[in-house]
């Protein structure tokens, strides 16, 4: 029995890499910003925790949005990688404007990170998730999160799978802690 084209792992990437480099070649996409609004408070959230962090932040599927160039001011070092050459080209352009010296561009699939073992002590990402292999993704994380780091996602798709199975595990969880 073979898969669809779509559920093959290499098809499927190469379909994400072609349509955010057609998306970023377009303008980007004005009309689901306000799907990705919620997001904000996560970044706010995110950039006070980080600001100052010594080490490297790791800014998982970056896109072109540009927040590693709102991170990087107050960090030692961050690490953006995206599987889109095209939101390589406009996030690194926008941080040569900026002057920002300290973020390193990298192209490259978040299921098979280029980034040596153990050594991010933090990751950040939104809106990443639900576009990965669950499993290949959590292992690369933990690949390259130094055994003390943290990492942070924000999903801002309410239907996304991974919400739906944080909150059915919250759920058992708490069944299963609670006192009767």
């Amino acid at each position: 029995m073979s898969q669809s084209p779509i559920n093959d792992a290499a098809t499927r990437k190469e379909f994400e890499r072609q349509f955010h480099n057609h998306i970023v070649a377009a303008g980007g996409r004005r009309s689901a910003s306000k799907f990705y609004a919620i997001a904000e408070a996560s970044r706010n959230r995110f950039l006070t925790q980080a600001r100052g962090l010594p080490g490297t932040v790791l800014d998982y599927g970056c896109g072109d949005s540009g927040f590693q160039a709102t991170l990087a001011p107050s960090l030692e070092r961050v690490i953006a990688v995206d599987i889109s050459e095209a939101s390589i080209q406009k996030a690194s352009a926008r941080a040569r404007r900026l002057g920002l010296s300290n973020i390193e561009f990298r192209i490259g699939d978040c299921d098979a990170l280029p980034i040596e073992d153990n050594s991010v002590d933090a990751a950040y990402g939104v809106a990443i998730l639900h576009h990965l292999d669950l499993a290949r993704a959590f292992a690369e994380l933990a690949r390259v999160i130094k055994p003390w780091g943290r990492a942070v996602f924000a999903e801002p798709l309410g239907y996304n799978p991974l919400s739906i199975y944080t909150d059915a595990s919250r759920r058992n969880i708490e069944l299963l802690t609670s006192t009767p």
